[in-house]
C-alpha cells in the first residue's frame, strides 16, 4: 500500500539520539499525511512541499520513491500517485487536470517511446497536443540515439519504431483518421457534390419510380435527418427540393417521404449493393485480397416495456461487448479499399461466425475473388471448420484471434503472443522471428512439438497477430457507417424496414466511392465528411 512506504533516513548534524527519533518520527508523520493526500488524487507541488516539510526537493523525490510519478509539462514540478493514474487514466495512460498533464509510463522519455509505437506513429504536433509539452527535443533525441525513425509526409515529420516502421507509414498515408493533409489549400477545400453521388445513382438504369425514391432517402442518409426534418429542409433549402423533384415552395410531407421508402424493394436494394461492389472491382478499387469479417449490433428502436413483451418479431437479445436488444449486421469487407463486399443482417442472439460461410459463398459467387490471399477475423470465428469452409470455398487461409475461452492452454498462448509481441514486436518480421523469441523450452511447456496440429494453430495466431492492423479496417468501416449515417439505433420497427435502412447506409457508402474515382478525386472514396 502507498501509505506503508516510510521516508529514507535523513542524516541531521547532532549526535543527540532523542533528538534524531523525535524528529524522525515528525518527520514519518508528515510523509504518511502526503502519501494518505496523494492516494486521493491530490496534486502537490514539489518546491513549495518540499519547504513546507523541510526538505530539499531531491530528498522529498527520494522519500516518495516510484509510488509517485512527476508532471509531464510545468517543467516536472507537480506530483501525484502513480497508483491514482492508473486508475483514472485514459486508454492512451493519460490523465490530465488543472491543465497539468500525467502519463501512467513516469517521464517525458518513457511516455514518447511509448507513444511511437501507435500503429501510425507519432508528429510533433500530436505529441504535443497529448502531453502539453513541446516534444520536438526529445524525438530529435531519439532518432540520433537509434530509438526511433522518423520520415517527412507532407512537411511534417512522423516518428515511429526502428522496425517495421513502414507498416506504419502505410497505416498514416492510408487511415483518413490520422493522415496528414497536403499542403496545398485547393485539397484541402476538395468536397463531392451531392449532384454527382446522384449522377451516379442515375447511371445505376434504375426505374424511374425507383430512383425518385431512393433520390429522397439517399440524401436525408447522407444528411443525417429524420423525415420530419428532411420535410423542413425542402421547404428551405431550394437546392435540395431540386435534387429530390418537388416545388421548394410546396415542399413534400413527412408521410410521402415515409411513404418513399416503404416503396423501396429489398430485393432492388440487395441488387443495387452487388452490382456496386461489381463495379468498384472492375475499376480495381476492390481488389479482393486480403478480406475482413466482423459483426457489430443496432439497437431496435423499442421501450424497455417492448423488450420484455417480444413485440418486435426481428429483434432479440445478444451480446456484442454487453448485453443489448435489436439486431446484427455481419460483414464482409475489402481490407485494402475499406469497402463492404458482403452484408446479412439478423436479430440479434445468432453467433457471430454463424453467418460467416454464407458469407464467403455469396462473395465469391458474385465477385472475382481467385487472387484472395487471406481472411482475417476476431476470436469469434476461431473454428476448425470454418478454416477448412475458407480453403474450400475461397482457396485462402481463414486467419482468426486465439479464442481464450476454448482452453486453458490457448489462454496461456494468447497471453504469451501478447508478452511476446509487447517486449520484441519491433523485431519481429516474420513467423520465425516470432518463434525464436517464444522459445523452444516455452513450446514443450504448452505441448507444442514440431509438426503438430498445435505448431499449425501457433502458427496461425503468429499470423493474425503480426497483420492484425489489416483486421483493424473493419472497425473504420463500422465507424463511418454507424455515425456517418447515424444508423447505430435505427428508427424503425418493421423487420423489413430496418434490413432495407442497413442497405441503403451501405449503398451510399459505395456510391460516394464509385463518385470520388469518377469525378477524378479517389483520395477522398472513403469520405462521408466531403459530401455537401
Amino acid at each position: 500500500m502507498i501509505d506503508s512506504v516510510l521516508p529514507s533516513t535523513v542524516l541531521l548534524p547532532t549526535d543527540d539520539k532523542s533528538i534524531v527519533g523525535a524528529i524522525m518520527t515528525e518527520n514519518d508523520v508528515i510523509v504518511k499525511e502526503l502519501f494518505h493526500r496523494l492516494k486521493h488524487g491530490e496534486i502537490l507541488h514539489t518546491i513549495s512541499t518540499a519547504k513546507t516539510i523541510g526538505m530539499t526537493v531531491e530528498e522529498l523525490r527520494r522519500c516518495l520513491g516510484e509510488s509517485v510519478i512527476t508532471s509531464l509539462n510545468h517543467d516536472r514540478e507537480y506530483i501525484v500517485s502513480r497508483r491514482y493514474v492508473s486508475k483514472h487514466c485514459d486508454r492512451k495512460g493519460f490523465w490530465k487536470r488543472a491543465g497539468k498533464v500525467f502519463h501512467i509510463q513516469g517521464g517525458i522519455s518513457q511516455v514518447l517511446k511509448h507513444l511511437i509505437r501507435m500503429p501510425w506513429g507519432l508528429t510533433d504536433p500530436e505529441a504535443e497536443k497529448l502531453t502539453g509539452r513541446e516534444c520536438g527535443r526529445a524525438l530529435r533525441a531519439m532518432v540520433d540515439g537509434n530509438e526511433a525513425q522518423r520520415a517527412s509526409i507532407n512537411g511534417t515529420w512522423v516518428y515511429g519504431r526502428v522496425r517495421r516502421f513502414d507498416m506504419q507509414l502505410k497505416e498514416r498515408l492510408t487511415n483518413g483518421r490520422v493522415k496528414i493533409p497536403s499542403n496545398d489549400e485547393e485539397s484541402e477545400r476538395v468536397i463531392i457534390p451531392l449532384e454527382e453521388v446522384l449522377k451516379t445513382l442515375n447511371e445505376e438504369n434504375l426505374h424511374s419510380g425507383t430512383l425518385v425514391n431512393l433520390t429522397a432517402n439517399l440524401i436525408g442518409l447522407l444528411k443525417s435527418a429524420s423525415y420530419r426534418d428532411m420535410e423542413s429542409i425542402l421547404r428551405l433549402d431550394a437546392r435540395i427540393a431540386a435534387l429530390c423533384g418537388v416545388e421548394c415552395t410546396a415542399g413534400l410531407d413527412h408521410t410521402t417521404l415515409c411513404k418513399r421508402f416503404g416503396a423501396l424493394q429489398e430485393v432492388t436494394l440487395k441488387r443495387l449493393f452487388t452490382k456496386l461492389v461489381k463495379e468498384l472491382q472492375h475499376l480495381g478499387v476492390i481488389q479482393g485480397r486480403y478480406l475482413v469479417v466482423d459483426a457489430t449490433h443496432l439497437f431496435a428502436w423499442a421501450s424497455k416495456k417492448t423488450k420484455h413483451d417480444k413485440s418486435l418479431p426481428f429483434a432479440a437479445w445478444g451480446v456484442h461487448l454487453d448485453s443489448f436488444y435489436g439486431y446484427k449486421v455481419h460483414m464482409l469487407i475489402d481490407g485494402e479499399a475499406e469497402l463492404p463486399i458482403g452484408i446479412r443482417i439478423t436479430p440479434g442472439n445468432p453467433h457471430d461466425s454463424g453467418m460467416y460461410i454464407p458469407l464467403i459463398r455469396k462473395a465469391k459467387a458474385d465477385l472475382e475473388l481467385e487472387n484472395a490471399v487471406a481472411v482475417f477475423a476476431d476470436g469469434a470465428y476461431d473454428d476448425p471448420d470454418l478454416r477448412k469452409e475458407t480453403k474450400k470455398v475461397l482457396g485462402c487461409e481463414l486467419f482468426a484471434a486465439i479464442n481464450p475461452r476454448r482452453s486453458k492452454s490457448l489462454m496461456a498462448i494468447k497471453n504469451r503472443i501478447k508478452a511476446v509481441f509487447e517486449r520484441w514486436g519491433d523485431k519481429i518480421e516474420t513467423v520465425e522471428d516470432a518463434l525464436r523469441y517464444f522459445g523452444q523450452r516455452l513450446l514443450t511447456e504448452f505441448g507444442i512439438t514440431l509438426g503438430s496440429r498445435k505448431e499449425s494453430y501457433l502458427v496461425h495466431a503468429l499470423k493474425e497477430r503480426m497483420n492484425r492492423h489489416i483486421r483493424t479496417a473493419v472497425e473504420r468501416v463500422w465507424s463511418r457507417f454507424k455515425f456517418a449515417t447515424d444508423l447505430e439505433h435505427p428508427m424503425f420497427r418493421k423487420p423489413t424496414s430496418v434490413r432495407k435502412r442497413v442497405y441503403l447506409g451501405f449503398i451510399a457508402m459505395l456510391l460516394v466511392a464509385r463518385t470520388a474515382i469518377r469525378i477524378g478525386i479517389p483520395e477522398t472514396k472513403r469520405c462521408f465528411a466531403r459530401v455537401y
